[in-house]
């Protein structure tokens, strides 16, 4: 379904709260290093990381787990209640390509992938509960927390999910990679020419937050 990034479960409250912040940071920076990039167009993306700016096409079946949508990429968070407040336990998000539209030229966008995406949708539930949808069944299983904290009482979840959706605008940054390969009836439909691509030390940075967009980000 996705890459499960697990960043804390059944840890005290000190530790958790440690998570949110280092979450915060890591938004931080994501934003800065987003607006550091210099933007160019997709046609001249090359191997130096830079900005593209266009829009989203979804490439293949790529469905969001909790609404069951038809998306271009989709990341779910898993948070916990405590004390009264949500505190960040990890995140799964999809690993499928999507398509980059920009200056007239389509791109093929591989990861991995570090998403910024907008929330759209978000449930709870009691620990001993378990969503009767398959795919978020099988999300709230991966995360495999315990149903019950340490004083034996039900843990209680939120699953926030955050999608790009097709047509959305969205920056990204990374380097362009190799052509596509144009097989069968998605290429013609389709018809992506470049390719952009990250590794696991430098994933692509993809950011459809409206809080991250603005104020508008100018040229570098």
């Amino acid at each position: 379904m996705g890459t499960l990034f697990l960043l804390g479960a059944g840890a005290a409250l000190a530790s958790l709260v440690a998570v949110r912040l280092r979450a915060r940071a890591a938004l931080r920076d994501a934003r800065t290093r987003l607006r550091a990039a210099p933007r160019v167009a997709l046609g001249d993306l090359g191997t130096r990381r830079a900005r593209v700016e266009g829009h989203a096409v979804r490439a293949g079946s790529v469905i969001a787990p909790a609404s069951g949508r038809p998306v271009a990429a989709w990341r779910v968070e898993v948070d916990e209640e405590i004390g009264g407040a949500w505190h960040l336990l990890g995140a799964v998000q999809s690993r499928a390509p999507f398509v980059l539209a920009a200056d007239g030229v389509r791109a093929e966008v591989h990861g991995p992938f570090e998403l910024l995406l907008t929330a759209e949708r978000s449930f709870e539930l009691d620990g001993r509960q378990r969503p009767r949808d398959e795919a978020l069944r099988a999300l709230s299983e991966s995360v495999a927390l315990p149903v019950v904290d340490g004083r034996g009482l039900p843990r209680r979840l939120r699953f926030r999910e955050r999608v790009l959706s097709a047509g959305d605008p969205v920056f990204i940054v990374g380097v362009a990679g190799p052509s596509p390969t144009p097989t069968g009836a998605y290429y013609r439909e389709i018809a992506p020419t470049r390719s952009v691509v990250g590794t696991r030390r430098a994933p692509v940075l993809v950011c459809a937050d409206p809080e991250t967009l603005r104020p508008s980000i100018g040229p570098a």
